[in-house]
């Protein structure tokens, strides 16, 4: 499959799921918007781009549960849970799907997670490192992945929802 190359003002993307989550989520018009501020201000600075990246999706698209793998240290839960009081805040009521799933690691058993996954939403942290690459790009391939978002460190795959199966390189200023 072509990737379809974007910048963040949704530059060629078709898909209204796509370009919402590009102009809207990933890069807001606000100059600094308040998960950015929230983040920035009391959270570890290692962790600050992808909180602030699960922070805008959980926010906009609404999840029932949040749930983190691979983080031994226990603080990127932590931090999480911030967010979520920050959810809270923000009186958003779940609306996409039953749970975000941040993956800190490469998980042990790949095939029974991509048959147990509904409409759900995984966030990668750092795909720039060998594993987390490999792992990105084999579930490019799973039959109920419908899209993915390459960013330049982190990447999105979104499974089911009912969407156009398309894979999308998106390149900007600020670094997710």
């Amino acid at each position: 499959m072509a990737y379809i190359k974007s910048n963040r003002k949704g530059k060629g993307i078709h898909s209204p799921f796509a370009f919402k989550m590009v102009t809207e989520i990933l890069f807001p018009k606000e100059k600094k918007d308040i998960v950015e501020s929230y983040v920035n201000g009391c959270l570890p600075k290692e962790y600050r781009t992808l909180l602030i990246l699960v922070g805008r999706i959980a926010i906009s698209l609404g999840f029932e549960e949040i749930m983190v793998q691979g983080d031994e240290s226990g603080e990127i839960i932590n931090n999480l849970i911030r967010l979520d009081m920050l959810n809270l805040l923000c009186n958003k009521a779940p609306v996409f799907g039953k749970i975000l799933y941040v993956w800190w690691s490469v998980p042990g058993n790949e095939e029974e997670l991509y048959d147990a996954v509904g409409d759900a939403i995984f966030i990668l942290a750092n795909i720039n490192g060998d594993e987390m690459r490999d792992f990105f790009n084999r579930l490019k391939e799973v039959d109920n992945v419908s899209q993915t978002f390459e960013l330049k460190t982190h990447g999105i795959v979104v499974f089911g929802c009912g969407l156009q199966k398309e894979d999308y390189i998106i390149k900007g200023r600020k670094s997710y």
